[in-house]
């Protein structure tokens, strides 16, 4: 096959030195229409390939005999050819699912992270979805990154507080300001809230002080040092 003919094709670039896990790869791409598959079992190879073939997907494994596959994945994603064309997309398909390597697999511009071991037919599920150009990872991956998601999101909206301090930054300008002489209905004009959320946060901040009425809380804010 000439190089003209890999051009009307789709190119995918497998970069992996196992041999079962280049057949099994062959196996999964097998059925996509217009497909020729390059293999290289070291960077070196994947460099030379990619000389003489303009590929449109890499399939990178990343422990490699003369080195990571990230730095593969790092030249290609940035790497547009003289024609103005994108860069090629690039999936990583490795054993280590670490938060650490995917982590710097997405950073060094990767579409997709697969865990080896998932079926042909889901391999082939998330392979088309690449090059539809669509981000893929493993589930396991992807449940990993979710929950460190909303475990990120739900300790950034826990209160601001400790123990000497114990209201939030929001309970804190509402007591500064009822300190002041104003109604619940001003503060609520002045933060853009109704008047109802301002009682709300200030029957927080009575039960956080330990006191019932509005001179009781000002009294123990001052002797605390909350205001």
């Amino acid at each position: 096959m000439t190089v003209s003919d890999l051009r009307a094709e789709r190119v995918v670039l497998v970069v992996e030195d196992d041999p079962i896990v280049i057949d099994e790869t062959r196996e999964v791409l097998s059925i996509f229409p217009d497909t020729h598959v390059l293999v290289a079992a070291t960077l070196h190879d994947a460099r030379r390939l990619l000389r003489r073939h303009r590929a449109h997907l890499a399939i990178i494994d990343l422990a490699l005999p003369d080195g990571d596959g990230l730095d593969l994945v790092a030249e290609l994603s940035q790497d547009c050819d003289m024609h103005g064309r994108p860069p090629i997309s690039c999936v990583v398909r490795t054993v280590f699912d670490d938060d650490e390597q995917v982590l710097r697999a997405l950073a060094a511009g990767a579409q997709g992270y697969l865990v080896k071991g998932e079926s042909i037919a889901l391999i082939r599920y998330r392979l088309a979805a690449v090059l539809r150009g669509e981000p893929v990872v493993s589930p396991s991956i992807a449940r990993r990154l979710l929950k460190e998601l909303v475990g990120r999101t739900t300790r950034e909206a826990q209160p601001d507080a400790s123990p000497d301090d114990p209201l939030t930054s929001r309970e804190r300008v509402v007591l500064e300001h009822i300190a002041t002489g104003m109604t619940v209905e001003e503060v609520g004009r002045v933060l853009g809230v109704s008047g109802n959320t301002v009682k709300t946060q200030l029957k927080g901040i009575y039960r956080k002080l330990g006191v019932r009425s509005r001179a009781g809380v000002i009294t123990v804010a001052r002797n605390r040092g909350l205001l």
